[in-house]
């Protein structure tokens, strides 16, 4: 009963252990999505009106020109305009307009002047160029670990970036989140706190279970070891093959427990099938060797490239060759040249396109040198999951036979 209620605690604990680590992973996203989704708009609004700004500065100069316009000298004094106003442009939070053309060259922002095209962060990502491309894209967001530049510190970012496509520019701007992180680093550390005193309550409530269960096992363990050495001894006479089966035939009577007596009763009952098995799979197999050892006709084992394997007594008879020569070799060694081809060809056939099987008729020379024609039975070797790994055939020389159809026929 104590077992029960210290084991119910323990459940317990965990689960609240458990659902608090769910909330922790919940509250954690909440905050993370909210605080983003704040960041997001906030540089979104930032970017747009600066694109519009700069949209409409070129048209207010356009318009001050009058009909003689000189389009690009119009251009270079809005653009100049409008990137000093960027330039000295800062926000509450110390973020800034950057911009950029888009073959990397910075035109403001901390590296004014220079081309940042191949910038990366901390974590060796690229910065520039994901942000050209989002651009590009139609505008996007991108989180980095800004590296230490000018009037910067390292730390996560979220830029945003939107295309001025007609002066090939990308204009973004971006705010750090570390504080983000902060926040969640805070909640986390004080979740991590709460459940550290609940695992230890745990754990000193599983000390104490494993105290009570490890005593409770010591005492079962007393009255369970003569009885567990005595089923072992009884269960290697029956697995010991040269032991007399009435070694085993009764049970032991010092097996008081029943299911060791169930498990030895079992284990007697399988054994002795499995002997009875054995047995008789090594008549089987002693009767089936005995009679392709003494067939007339010449037996065969193929591999599914055409590798002999097996080959019966009958190869001498046959082909004036041991089977010992023969096992090892292409079964194409047994033709004339011009029809080897034809039969590997034959066995690919076979082996992928699986036919039924079919009486096969070849020509095969003896090792004197002489031609037979010989009369193949065959059928597929195949593996537990059905796959062709070879064929079988029984082959037997039907050379008199041909002769003899040809002077019926008058040939």
């Amino acid at each position: 009963m104590r077992l029960v209620l210290l084991a119910t605690v323990v459940m317990c604990l965990t689960v609240v252990v458990a659902f608090e680590y769910y909330e922790l992973v919940h509250e954690t996203k909440r905050i993370r999505a909210r605080d983003l989704q704040q960041h997001q708009e906030r540089l979104e609004s930032r970017v747009r009106v600066a694109i519009a700004y700069a949209r409409q500065q070129l048209a207010w100069e356009q318009q001050t020109a009058g009909a003689e316009i000189d389009a690009a000298a119009v251009l270079a004094r809005t653009q100049a305009r409008v990137l000093a106003w960027f330039n000295a442009l800062r926000f509450n939070d110390g973020s800034y307009i950057f911009v950029g053309r888009y073959d990397g060259m910075s035109l403001a922002g901390p590296k004014k002047g220079q081309n940042v095209l191949d910038l990366t962060d901390a974590n060796g990502h690229p910065i520039v160029r994901t942000l050209i491309a989002q651009a590009q894209a139609g505008g996007g967001f991108l989180e980095y670990m800004m590296p230490k530049l000018p009037d910067q510190h390292s730390a996560p970012k979220l830029s945003y970036v939107e295309p001025i496509p007609e002066w090939g520019w990308y204009v973004g701007s971006g705010t750090f989140i570390d504080a983000i992180e902060a926040e969640i680093t805070a909640l986390h550390q004080q979740v991590r706190e709460r459940i550290q005193n609940e695992v230890l309550m745990i754990g000193v409530l599983f000390a104490v279970i494993l105290w009570l269960a490890a005593w409770r096992a010591r005492h079962i363990a007393l009255h369970v070891r003569r009885d567990s050495e005595t089923c072992v001894h009884y269960l290697e006479q029956a697995l010991d093959t040269s032991a007399p089966s009435s070694a085993t035939e009764h049970l032991p009577e010092q097996l008081h427990f029943r299911e060791l007596r169930a498990i030895a009763q079992a284990a007697r009952h399988m054994i002795a099938h499995r002997r009875q098995a054995e047995q008789a799979l090594r008549e089987s197999e002693q009767r089936f060797r005995t009679l392709v050892e003494v067939s007339q006709y010449y037996i065969q084992e193929l591999d599914a490239n055409g590798r002999i394997e097996y080959a019966n007594p009958a190869a001498v008879q046959l082909f004036g060759r041991q089977p010992a020569d023969l096992i090892g070799q292409s079964v194409t060694a047994l033709l004339p040249e011009d029809e080897r081809a034809q039969l590997l060809a034959d066995l690919h056939r076979f082996a992928t396109e699986q036919p039924a099987p079919m009486t096969y008729h070849n020509r095969n020379l003896t090792a004197d040198g002489q031609m037979i024609h010989v009369e193949v039975d065959w059928n597929y070797k195949r593996d537990a999951a059905g796959a062709v790994i070879g064929f079988v055939s029984i082959s037997k020389d039907v050379t008199d036979y041909r002769r003899a159809r040809l002077l019926l026929n008058g040939r």
